[in-house]
Parts: structure tokens; sequence; C-alpha cells
């Protein structure tokens, strides 16, 4: 669940980073077209994900540590991504990889 979790408040995080002003265009012309299209709709998605994710911590933990540990998960997520996107390091393949290899991880050990 900690990595279903961590995942929604990736993509949440990602919808709305593709949606900023403020940050650097490196994507490719179809996602820049497509987001300057759908930027409203993109930022209401991120924020329904990332209540989603809140819900899922909350539910698991309770009130108190459960917004504790969401905003920890969203600063973590939130630095990486601000730190990783910008040099085009976050691809679709090494992210769908490393996110089979926490599931396989997550079910075998917890």
């Amino acid at each position: 669940m900690w990595i279903i979790s961590t995942l929604l408040i990736f993509i949440g995080f990602y919808l709305y980073y593709l949606t900023s002003a403020k940050t650097s265009k490196n994507n490719s012309e179809l996602i820049q077209k497509y987001v300057g299209r759908h930027r409203v709709s993109l930022k209401c998605m991120g924020l329904f994900v990332l209540l989603l994710a809140l819900i899922i911590c909350t539910q698991q933990l309770g009130w108190g540590s459960g917004i504790f540990i969401f905003i920890i998960l969203l600063m973590t997520v939130a630095s990486t991504i601000i730190l990783l996107a910008p040099l085009e390091i976050l691809r679709p393949l090494p992210l769908l990889l490393g996110l089979t290899l926490l599931i396989i991880t997550e079910n075998l050990f917890l």
C-alpha cells in the first residue's frame, strides 16, 4: 500500500509540475501541446490524485500520522521530481522497472 500511495503522490505532483508556467519545457512538442490545451483539467486530476493518496495514508495510519506521512512523502517526491525532471532522467521505462522492483520487494518482505 505504501508503493501505491507514493505512486499516486508522484503522479499528482508530476501533473502539477507539467502544468506549471515556471518550469523549463524540455518535453516533446506533443506533450507541450496537450498540456497547453488541458491545463485546468490536468490540475484538477493532479489534485484528485493527491487527495486520493492522502485518503489512503489516513486510512492506513489514522488522521495525525497519516497526514504527517503524506507531507513527508510529498516533500520527498516533489524534491525528486524538481531535481530530476529538468535533467530528463524521468523516463517511462526506468520508472516502470523501478516501480515493478519496488512492488515485488514490498510484497515479498512486508
